[in-house]
């Protein structure tokens, strides 16, 4: 796996392809925390993209020392900033020690190993309909279409249904477990 130096150097020295590094490491896992926020998987899947956009046009690489650390607080603030315009009385319900959930002791192999397996028996434990997607989609890799296409189902029962799984994985999970397993 690429590590964050190396895809801040690559982004330096290629910017097309350490941004398509960037993008493939960052992409679903920052839509799956704005998840934690924001109900619409369309206006995560929205923000998410304006921060990577703003990276294309703007980002001083050399100035990011920790790149995960600042994806993640990007798109808690603009997730908090999106709720306090359009639902300022969602805000009283988010547990905002968000940063005790992204991480993890990375010198800790047998709790990472714990974790990974209590993500694959929440993921066996979903209904059917949102296990199939969620395994094409998220774990998969699939796009939208390709998901809707390989299962038999429109876009949008792809966007309910992993909307759905998100947020039963987010009920029995702590977030930190859910994006171990995408990082991996």
């Amino acid at each position: 796996m690429t590590t964050d130096q190396q895809i801040i150097s690559t982004l330096k020295q290629d910017k097309q392809r350490g941004f398509k590094l960037l993008f493939d490491r960052y992409y679903r896992p920052m839509c799956v925390f704005g998840a934690k926020y924001i109900d619409s998987i369309d206006v995560v899947e929205d923000l998410v993209q304006d921060i990577f956009m703003n990276i294309w046009d703007s980002i001083d690489h050399s100035n990011v020392n920790n790149l995960k650390s600042y994806l993640f607080t990007s798109v808690r603030n603009r997730s908090l900033t999106y709720l306090k315009k359009k639902q300022p009385d969602h805000l009283e319900e988010i547990n905002f020690d968000w940063q005790k959930d992204l991480y993890i002791q990375e010198d800790d192999e047998e709790e990472v190993a714990r974790k990974i397996q209590e993500v694959k028996k929440a993921i066996a434990e979903l209904p059917k309909g949102c296990q199939d997607v969620f395994n094409a989609v998220v774990l998969g890799g699939l796009k939208y279409q390709e998901a809707a296409d390989e299962l038999g189902v429109s876009i949008n029962t792809i966007k309910s249904q992993l909307k759905k799984s998100y947020r039963l994985l987010n009920d029995k999970l702590h977030l930190v477990v859910l994006l171990l397993l995408i990082g991996n």
